[in-house]
């Protein structure tokens, strides 16, 4: 029984760690993403349903046919410690800590034997934890209200989900820059200013993108010709 107790929190934690753990990488940001696009193109999210758990499943069966193979054929690259240890074994070190905790505090068999709804019960969360939340939600409920009401505000809640990421810190001055040219051109030519930069702007964007592919053409031609390895060209932060 403590087995299967086991096994299914550490795969709750598995499910989360996988939809939340990297707003860049992770699956939930890109399906909301396609949802906020279908509202603003007047397209019902029912229309969206089917296509979207297409992606999943196909993407899903493409990405562990591809990491399984690259994996057995070459090994693991432990460049990137996050991707190939520390968020994968975050899970099962989150529950045998949990476990630890339990078995030293003489609760681990009264929580074996307590279905989930009792655990929910059972929960004790940290005070310092309650306050840090209770000071997040009350920073959102005023900048949310702020935002709403007060047209010249210009900060949005959404900052707090991102404020001490890691790729935040890398993009940080790019997102500066986009909005310093966004103030400028506004405040200089207005809407129509705005509205006839949007080409360039997306040229930009588009051009980085480009960019990347062209390394990429050009990292397959070599592998292809010589057998090795091809120098390693960052697009992400």
């Amino acid at each position: 029984q403590m087995g299967n107790s086991n096994c299914r929190q550490r795969g709750i934690l598995i499910v989360a760690d996988q939809l939340v753990v990297n707003p860049r990488e992770a699956l939930m940001p890109y399906l909301v993403n396609g949802l906020q696009m279908s509202d603003q193109t007047g397209t019902r999210p029912h229309r969206l349903a089917h296509w979207m758990m297409l992606m999943v499943v196909v993407g899903g069966i493409v990405a562990v046919v591809v990491s399984v193979t690259m994996q057995y054929e070459h090994g693991v690259e432990h460049r990137h410690p996050n991707h190939t240890l520390t968020w994968p074994s975050a899970a099962f070190t989150e529950g045998s800590r949990a476990a630890s905790e339990l078995s030293a505090s003489g609760k681990l068999a009264e929580s074996v034997a307590m279905n989930d709804w009792q655990r929910l019960g059972a929960i004790q969360p940290q005070p310092e934890a309650v306050v840090w939340m209770g000071i997040g939600l009350a920073a959102i409920l005023v900048l949310g209200a702020a935002r709403l009401r007060l047209s010249w505000w210009p900060l949005n809640p959404v900052v707090f989900l991102v404020w001490g990421n890691w790729a935040t810190a890398q993009l940080s001055v790019s997102f500066f820059l986009g909005w310093a040219i966004k103030a400028a051109v506004v405040g200089c030519a207005g809407s129509r200013g705005y509205r006839a930069a949007l080409p360039l702007m997306v040229g930009a964007i588009a051009g980085d993108l480009t960019g990347g592919l062209f390394w990429m053409i050009v990292a397959a031609i070599y592998h292809l010709r010589t057998g090795l390895a091809p120098l390693k060209y960052s697009i992400l932060p």
